[in-house]
């Protein structure tokens, strides 16, 4: 009991209570408690079974056993980077590590080497009949499909037969032959570079030479892996624990880390902000129905009722007109009650405009109560200058609300006279 109290309590602070407490008139606090309280576990259950679905989907993401390995890109693409973390003694170190593309062994190269012949026979001569007489522009593929091969081509006549295959023979006399050749790679890639530099050697630390060991190991174990679909990292280089240091971003399983503790947060908020909506509303239409609450209650004691009888008779009439939902409707029903309990008519017709939470409210209650405690002498004329003064308020408050509206569309009607001088003067420009 003790552990739900307090639950209740986190779950519903005093603030939101105290708040909540006027949509529901005629309850005690306590009650609008455990009201809150249970509507709030209504909405966070299923906030907290998707928080819950979102961790262990993120712990089964976030979760990659080691025996995995590291997933190298196909042949001829670029390497993958990587970083390790290294363990020495009071520190834990990055170290960058390329992970190169997949190669295949000797016996499956020239294997893929006779499939790419027979491919390149039967596309390189495109429209011609065959490659001894060519008439059209030849087919050079980049890449060999299925296989990741890619391909350069050269030609020892460019002028003729580009490097991308078209024929240039709108200007030849004679028939020309042109070697074409092709260069296939499987991952290994053929450069031509030369340059003359000099190079000091630097001064390093124990430390920083004993990673340069550690990572001249790890290169030397990746290529020597080069043959494997996965490179696997050791659990140890030279006596130093080695790890793959996750990549920077925001992954997968931090976004669903994330829409667990999100999710039942936005449902709670979304709920106490419903509530405040609903105190908005309920303040307006309040606000709405001043002027004549108080027309009404001032004829009805300038008929020979009192303030009681006059509360008694407003109560049915609201109920019966607008619903017992309606603010005024609810806050009299309330009224009526506590004054059929017994209760003093100053503190009751205090309560009534405390509970409404609007000034004008608490004045009038302040008028009535003066009129039940002393007999204030002409209490329909006051009400009535009330009522005046109220819709003199409101008149002035739609008449803002009126300019605001203008104000509102003079960028619509802007935007309409641009489009009016365009439409004119565009067919004016165009027939100059």
């Amino acid at each position: 009991m003790k552990s739900k109290i307090r639950m209740s309590r986190l779950l519903v602070p005093e603030g939101k209570l105290r708040d909540a407490m006027e949509l529901y008139p005629g309850k005690t606090r306590e009650e609008v408690r455990e009201l809150l309280y249970t509507e709030v576990k209504k909405k966070l259950l299923p906030g907290l079974a998707a928080a819950v679905f979102f961790l262990a989907t993120a712990m089964v993401i976030g979760r990659t056993p080691a025996e995995e390995g590291i997933l190298r890109p196909a042949p001829g693409k670029e390497p993958l980077s990587i970083q390790v973390q290294v363990s020495m003694e009071d520190d834990v170190t990055s170290l960058p590590i390329s992970v190169g593309a997949l190669e295949y062994e000797e016996d499956r190269i020239e294997e893929l080497h006779r499939e790419a012949e027979q491919y390149l026979c039967e596309v390189v001569p495109g429209e011609n009949e065959s490659l001894e007489k060519v008439t059209e522009d030849l087919v050079f593929p980049t890449a060999l499909p299925g296989t990741g091969g890619e391909i350069s081509w050269s030609t020892d006549a460019p002028w003729l037969v580009t490097a991308e295959g078209e024929v240039l023979n709108r200007t030849l006399e004679t028939p020309e032959q042109v070697e074409i050749t092709a260069k296939i790679s499987y991952g290994s890639e053929q450069r031509v570079f030369s340059r003359i530099i000099t190079v000091y050697p630097a001064v390093f630390t124990e430390e920083e030479l004993l990673l340069q060991q550690v990572q001249k190991e790890l290169v030397t174990l990746e290529e020597d892996s080069r043959t494997q679909e996965r490179f696997f990292l050791p659990e140890q280089v030279l006596g130093h624990p080695v790890w793959q240091k996750e990549a920077a971003g925001f992954s997968a399983a931090a976004f669903l880390v994330l829409l667990a503790v999100a999710v039942p947060l936005l449902l709670y908020s979304g709920y106490f902000g419903s509530l405040d909506t609903k105190r908005k509303e309920r303040k307006e239409q309040a606000e709405g129905c001043y002027s004549e609450f108080v027309t009404k209650l001032s004829l009805l004691l300038a008929a020979g009722n009192s303030v009681r009888q006059a509360f008694v008779r407003l109560a049915a009439e609201y109920e019966k007109n607008h619903g017992p939902k309606h603010v005024l409707a609810s806050e009299l029903k309330v009224t009526k009650q506590e004054l059929d309990n017994g209760r003093s008519e100053t503190i009751v017709y205090e309560d009534f405009g405390r509970r409404i939470g609007v000034l004008a409210y608490r004045r009038m209650a302040s008028l009535l109560t003066q009129s039940v405690s002393r007999g204030v002498q002409g209490m329909r004329n006051l009400l009535l200058q009330e009522a005046k003064e109220v819709m003199a308020q409101e008149k002035a408050h739609i008449r803002q609300k009126g300019e605001q509206a203008g104000t509102k569309l003079l960028l619509p009607m802007m935007g309409m006279l641009f489009l009016v001088f365009a439409i004119l003067l565009v067919p004016a420009f165009q027939s100059f």
